[in-house]
């Protein structure tokens, strides 16, 4: 196996996030204790993400 197909099989999918229409599903990996990084609805109850849509 690859370096990156050996860290892939580490990870596991974390709960769905959603907002409207978009759910993201975090990456969660073994070896951390929390992740680096803030979840959908936390970083939009303190502010820190906008979601919208824009027309093409």
């Amino acid at each position: 196996m690859t370096v990156l197909a050996d860290f892939l099989h580490t990870l596991r999918v974390g709960e769905p996030q959603a907002f409207e229409n978009l759910t993201v599903f975090p990456l969660i990996g073994a070896q951390f204790q929390e992740p680096g990084y803030l979840l959908l609805d936390e970083a939009l109850v303190q502010g820190l993400l906008e979601v919208r849509e824009v027309a093409r």
